[in-house]
């Protein structure tokens, strides 16, 4: 599948159906938000450390899509639907830590594995 070009993102928002914002539920880190690296030069302030339970803030590319959406027509910008098998490594004493990983068809998935599950709720249709 072709990827789109990436585009910088802001915010935590989407358009609704009549073309106004509509806010999205997203996980932010534990401990706030402190400047990452992304398209932008650096910016004062307190900075992104690994460990330090914060998330990047800035402007960033932005890849694949993913979501927990089967959808009935394709979309334009590549999209991951988000099952009970991808996961997302947040375990920094994993050699696998910050790595997106797909638990095999057919293998049960470990409690270790179930805990870096990227989907944590029931899967919609649209």
């Amino acid at each position: 599948m072709p990827t789109a070009p990436p585009r910088p993102f802001s915010g935590l928002c989407a358009p609704t159906e009549t073309g106004s914002l509509s806010a999205l539920p997203a996980r932010i880190g534990r401990e706030g938000m402190a400047g990452g690296i992304g398209l932008h030069p650096p910016q004062p302030g307190l900075q992104k450390v690994e460990g330090d339970w914060r998330a990047p803030a800035g402007v960033f590319t932005i890849g694949d899509a993913l979501g927990d959406v089967l959808l009935s027509e394709p979309m334009a910008w590549p999209m991951l639907t988000v099952t009970e098998r991808p996961l997302w490594v947040e375990d920094s004493s994993s050699p696998h830590y910050n790595q997106h990983l797909v638990v095999p068809p057919g293998r049960s998935i470990t409690d270790w594995e179930s805990s870096q599950r990227m989907r944590r709720g029931a899967l919609h249709t649209a």
